[in-house]
């Protein structure tokens, strides 16, 4: 699930913006991680406890972020607002969750389609939740959009009866994490913000383990530590790219994501996109990149 880590870092500061060209790469490759580690949960996640694999992905995470964080200055690596933190955590525990759960029940691309809901959603809450303004036109895209994710949920039948609603909630859940993190981004850095979740959120999920624990066999063993490497390779890749960029120019380029999945859906599991998830991703993609080009021309 890649949205537990670029939403950890879409905020990040700028160090160099003058490789789009590098920065475009960098994020092509994230994504390809980030495919590659949802790839493995879903193979995982047939015999292994969801708990059990958001552990592992954490653990890969935190070994990743660790070494940007002792790289800040002092000042920056302080915890501010250890309630906002609380929030924050539950939310991207709980975004990382449903959609590894939802992975043991539905193909890739469909799980993927459904993520990028969270736009619409994070448009909509900040709107209500933060007063940003939107225009008439972009909240025509957030209908168009809706529509999309209707034709690929089809109520009544089909993603919703199997686990779409898992994904959709875990997009509810990552659009509610960016609210969070928008605020938290003005005490906080986005590197010092992850890496606060990241050391904390284990600790929430161990008390779990002993319950659910299912020993890995020899040959799940190298996939779940691949789990979290992807992921971790992944997070390396993302902030590069937003180092070498503003976020606005790599931003349309997280829908590479649904070319991997889709692609590794089909190789490794035989799953290939519906018709109405065919039909609803251009709905979708289409209104997505309309509210990305809102957030390019406001600024963050």
């Amino acid at each position: 699930m890649r949205t537990l880590d670029s939403g950890a870092f879409m905020t990040s500061p700028n160090l160099s913006i003058d490789r789009p060209g590098r920065a475009i790469a960098c994020m092509i490759g994230a994504m390809a991680f980030f495919a590659l580690m949802d790839a493995q949960a879903k193979l995982l996640g047939a015999s292994l406890p969801v708990p059990e694999l958001v552990f592992f992905r954490l653990i890969g995470g935190l070994l990743v972020v660790a070494p940007l964080y002792f790289r800040q200055p002092a000042p920056q690596r302080r915890l501010v607002n250890p309630g906002l933190l609380a929030v924050r955590a539950g939310l991207g525990l709980a975004g990382v969750a449903l959609y590894f759960a939802a992975l043991t029940t539905l193909g890739m691309a469909e799980v993927a389609a459904v993520s990028f809901a969270a736009p619409f959603l994070v448009t909509a809450l900040g709107a209500l939740a933060l007063h940003e303004p939107v225009s008439r036109r972009h909240w025509i895209a957030l209908l168009v959009g809706f529509a999309g994710m209707l034709v690929i949920l089809r109520p009544g039948g089909g993603v919703v009866s199997s686990g779409g609603l898992l994904a959709l909630a875990g997009a509810l859940a990552y659009a509610l994490l960016i609210i969070t993190l928008r605020i938290q981004g003005r005490v906080m850095t986005s590197i010092t913000s992850a890496f606060w979740f990241l050391a904390v959120a284990p600790f929430v999920v161990l008390p779990l383990l002993p319950v659910v624990w299912v020993t890995p066999t020899w040959d799940q063993a190298p996939w779940l530590l691949g789990l979290g490497i992807a992921g971790g390779l992944g997070q390396i890749l993302l902030t590069m790219a937003l180092r070498l960029a503003p976020a606005s120019t790599v931003a349309p380029f997280d829908y590479t994501y649904l070319v991997w999945a889709t692609g590794l859906g089909w190789f490794l599991f035989g799953d290939f996109p519906d018709r109405e998830t065919l039909l609803g991703l251009p709905l979708v993609i289409g209104a997505g990149l309309v509210l990305l080009r809102r957030d390019r021309e406001t600024g963050p």
